[in-house]
């Protein structure tokens, strides 16, 4: 299987409570760069927020996460994923 089948499958018993929806992945060897979405638990519900996450591969379906930043636009979350993403 595949690291990033691997982390779909992961990432579905392990959702982020605050932004579930995996929105892109980037994954090099055992890193992955994942952006995902979800409703902002605060304010207006009808927007959304953003995360932009980086996690290894520690084990068969395990994942470590390494790091973490919220967005509120999209424009900014996909900004800092393609620079974690060239960075990998």
């Amino acid at each position: 299987m595949s690291v990033r089948s691997e982390f779909r499958k992961w990432a579905k018993d392990h959702p982020n409570f605050i932004t579930p929806w995996i929105e892109k992945l980037s994954v090099k060897g055992n890193t992955v760069i994942e952006l995902s979405s979800g409703r902002k638990p605060l304010g207006d519900y009808d927007e959304l927020m953003y995360g932009v996450t980086k996690l290894k591969k520690v084990g068969p379906n395990k994942f470590e996460t390494l790091g973490g930043k919220p967005f509120q636009t999209e424009r900014g979350a996909m900004n800092y994923f393609k620079k974690l993403k060239k960075a990998i």
